[in-house]
């Protein structure tokens, strides 16, 4: 992961800025408060850095009526293909072939933050010492 990325991504995720959700990138509540999965504060910085390329697009709502998104490059279309053009920006593979240790076993970012409910500062110094 090219390093510029990896250290704003390390420092959103202690910053305090973010909430924190599980098993969706971003979740807005009815009220207009948005959370982030860990994975979704990486997107979030991607979004910010280059706002005429990416965007969240919504794709439904849970049982409380939040509503639910993931990150697209602007005129992309649903399915794994979108994610691509983020992860050529940052230098680093993050679904598939990036796997995190812990508790003795390889796990993927997403079963970091969604399966094992580790906080975003958790999150951060695995991150910061494997990635």
């Amino acid at each position: 992961m090219k390093a510029k990325y990896k250290q704003q991504w390390l420092a959103a995720l202690r910053s305090g800025e973010f909430l924190q959700c599980r098993e969706v990138m971003r979740l807005v509540d009815k009220g207009g408060q948005e959370r982030f999965c860990v994975l979704g504060v990486l997107a979030e910085l991607a979004r910010r850095e280059c706002p005429a390329k990416f965007k969240w697009t919504r794709f439904g709502t849970d049982a409380a009526g939040n509503t639910r998104y993931d990150l697209r490059s602007k005129g992309g279309r649903p399915g794994p293909r979108w994610w691509h053009a983020i992860e050529r920006k940052l230098g680093v593979h993050l679904f598939g072939d990036t796997m995190i240790d812990y508790r003795g076993a390889a796990h993927t970012l997403s079963e970091i933050n969604d399966d094992f409910g580790l906080s975003f500062d958790q999150a951060a110094d695995l991150i910061e010492e494997q990635l």
